[in-house]
């Protein structure tokens, strides 16, 4: 069973990275279910990133999406 200081680590990591997020916390559930579901991501993976990563990833996966609506339009 994991330490009382390993879980509190484990807490406040998480309040911070959603608390410094630009997100609100409603996005950050939306976008959390399109990961898990649509781009077949584990939750762990979204948990344990930090929220510049996070961001990045978003960002490309937005571009892609964009690219890919662009390329079937034509």
């Amino acid at each position: 069973m994991p330490s009382n200081e390993y879980y509190y680590y484990r807490r406040t990591r998480r309040f911070f990275r959603i608390a410094l997020s630009q997100d609100s916390l409603a996005d950050y559930y939306k976008t959390n279910f399109h990961l898990l579901y649509k781009e077949k991501w584990s939750l762990t993976e979204l948990d344990e990133m930090l929220p510049y990563e996070r961001d990045i990833y978003i960002a490309l996966l937005e571009q892609a999406r964009e690219e890919e609506a662009r390329d079937n339009g034509r």
